[in-house]
């Protein structure tokens, strides 16, 4: 209710503060934020307007779009409305990390249209060291990250999951595991259910390339693409995705090869069990190493420095 645009709000002040001290005291060439959180693109638009210096807002999410903004009434709405309006159009160029989240920005700021605006998507590091872990006898599928949004998609998976060989198995890492044990016990599939909690980033790159297969959740805006596609797409391990029809995920999945996906609206059990199948008789193909190629962070480094390249020219 009070935390508007985000519970980091009270710490805008201290660091617009902070910032200009550091303007005074040494040579900037320009000003770089990150949303989420919104508040940090509040910063870097006040310290933008107090030095002059370009500024990049980077959309990681939608801010006042975002699917999982819950507004308790119009004017909370408005209110994020009003200050994303008067802070993104101060910015020099825009980033995003994917197509649809660029597009909805342009749509709504059309002053953003003469400015540089990019598609800077997620991606992957190859040279990230992950942890060696060792999974059971059977097929083992591998889920990494939360689950925020997804009850409806996991209760739909863990049914279709349910009718699978016994010895077929699922991990999910990451996650609070009260609601999946909850539902595992019901089907009677506990001992094929496996739940680890919050764990290292290495770790769960350890399992997803322990993997026989993975799996993905998506939500059903489409511009829902985590940062773990990428990762899931460098293991070179089959993909399961719930994900909607023309979404990004879906769209770099069917170009990358070697995954399946379903819509959250259909049955599951058929594609899950056609899927398995598929993927331990070793019938879903291989996966075009030229398009996973494209998300490693070196080259998607290289496209945000040609941006900023270009603003201090």
């Amino acid at each position: 209710w009070l935390f508007i645009p985000d519970q980091y709000v009270g710490w805008v002040g201290p660091a617009v503060r902070e910032g200009r001290q550091l303007l005074q005291r040494e040579r900037f060439d320009m000003i770089f934020s990150s949303c989420p959180r919104p508040s940090a693109h509040l910063t870097a638009a006040a310290l933008a307007r107090l030095s002059g210096l370009p500024w990049v807002a980077d959309y990681r999410d939608p801010w006042t779009t975002n699917q999982f903004r819950r507004y308790p009434t119009a004017m909370h709405r408005a209110a994020h409305a009003f200050l994303e309006k008067i802070a993104v159009t101060q910015a020099a160029a825009v980033t995003a990390v994917n197509e649809p989240i660029l597009a909805d920005l342009l749509a709504r700021f059309p002053e953003l249209t003469r400015r540089p605006a990019r598609v800077i998507p997620n991606g992957y590091d190859g040279d990230e060291p992950a942890d060696e872990v060792r999974l059971g006898p059977g097929f083992w599928l591998v889920h990494t990250g939360r689950l925020y949004g997804r009850d409806e998609q996991l209760h739909l998976f863990l049914k279709a999951f349910a009718m699978l060989p016994d010895d077929v198995h699922v991990l999910f890492l990451g996650v609070e595991g009260t609601v999946i044990r909850a539902r595992a016990q019901a089907l009677n599939i506990s001992e094929r259910v496996h739940v680890e909690s919050f764990a290292a980033h290495r770790r769960a790159l350890g399992y997803q390339r322990a993997a026989d297969a993975l799996v993905l959740f998506t939500g059903r805006q489409l511009e829902s693409l985590t940062s773990k596609v990428f990762e899931y797409l460098a293991t070179n391990k089959p993909i399961f995705a719930v994900t909607p029809a023309g979404s990004e995920a879906r769209k770099l999945l069917d170009e990358a090869g070697a995954s399946r996906c379903a819509t959250p609206d259909e049955p599951l059990a058929g594609p899950l069990a056609k899927f398995v199948a598929d993927a331990r008789a070793g019938r879903l193909g291989r996966r075009d190493e030229s398009v996973v190629a494209r998300y490693d962070v070196a080259m998607l480094t290289a496209k945000l420095a040609e941006l900023l390249d270009e603003l201090t020219a």
